[in-house]
């Protein structure tokens, strides 16, 4: 995992032993790199005054396989840090240089952050579902724009599992929560960068507590990493100042589907009740 200092650490050292042409492409980055995690080779390229085999050799020259996983490394550091004004001006620049329909550019990205769901290991996927259906109680936590797949998570569990509760922000509430927890609660965190501060605080608490905690993220280097027992990646691409939730929401989807098969009997008893309380009150149309 690269955390931001190592990454520009790792440009740094390597500094004094690069040509000058690669330099340029150096200073570039250091000086720009929150827009050049969003570039294609060639436009950095275009930028330096050099070839783009300069700057797929300065990729390489830095320990990478190739300028993909660079900028893959690069655009993981910018994630957690873009405002929304600055994801919008982003946005506004690249529909400007591209000129193409924002919703097929966004639908574009969106597949390719739903393509890569199937990166995530089937253990690690597998080991998450077994926890949760072994967990007494779970608690799901999440603020500000995760609180959306915290929501989504509880509406899915709730059905088919006692003792599903969340938190969606972080207050003296929220502590006093964590402070009545049982030892046998599982908590999922759900952390898409920007990462809040208070939630982080909060997983450090439990961990203290000595309560499990897994956790669903958007990046290798998102800070709910180092205090999960188990981290699922799934990619947030900023191309949108709200930024988006297909990939979360489709882990999601198929985390609580899991938990169903693996507890079908007692999940179609309860979803059988529910069936049963929604006709006899006709909540639907």
């Amino acid at each position: 995992m690269f955390r931001k200092k190592e990454f520009f650490d790792n440009i740094q050292k390597k500094v004094g032993l690069l040509s000058l042409s690669k330099r340029k492409v150096v200073n570039y980055i250091l000086n720009s790199y929150q827009k050049a995690a969003f570039m294609t080779a060639k436009e950095i390229a275009e930028k330096c005054s050099v070839s783009e085999s300069t700057v797929n050799r300065f990729s390489k020259d830095l320990g990478y396989s190739g300028f993909p996983s660079f900028i893959m490394n690069l655009k993981n550091i910018v994630h957690g840090e873009l405002s929304g004004a600055d994801r919008l001006e982003l946005i506004n620049s690249n529909r400007e240089k591209s000129n193409i329909d924002y919703l097929n550019y966004l639908v574009e990205d969106e597949i390719q952050n739903l393509s890569k769901l199937s990166h995530i290991d089937k253990k690690d996927f597998d080991q998450f579902v077994c926890m949760i259906v072994e967990a007494k109680n779970i608690l799901l936590v999440g603020s500000r724009f995760s609180s959306i797949i915290v929501h989504y998570l509880y509406y899915g569990l709730r059905k088919i599992k006692d003792g599903v509760s969340y938190v969606d922000h972080i207050d003296s509430v929220a502590y006093d929560y964590l402070e009545l927890l049982e030892s046998n609660t599982l908590i999922i965190a759900v952390g898409l960068g920007r990462y809040p501060k208070e939630v982080i605080e909060f997983l450090e608490l439990a961990k203290i507590r000595n309560i499990k905690i897994v956790s669903i993220t958007d990046s290798p280097i998102s800070p709910f990493i180092n205090h999960s027992e188990i981290s699922l990646i799934a990619p947030v691409e900023i191309q949108s100042y709200l930024g988006t939730i297909s990939a979360p929401g489709c882990l999601a989807a198929a985390i609580t589907s899991e938990v169903s098969l693996q507890t079908k009997d007692f999940s179609i008893i309860r979803l059988n009740r529910l069936e049963g309380i929604a006709r006899k009150r006709s909540y639907y149309v």
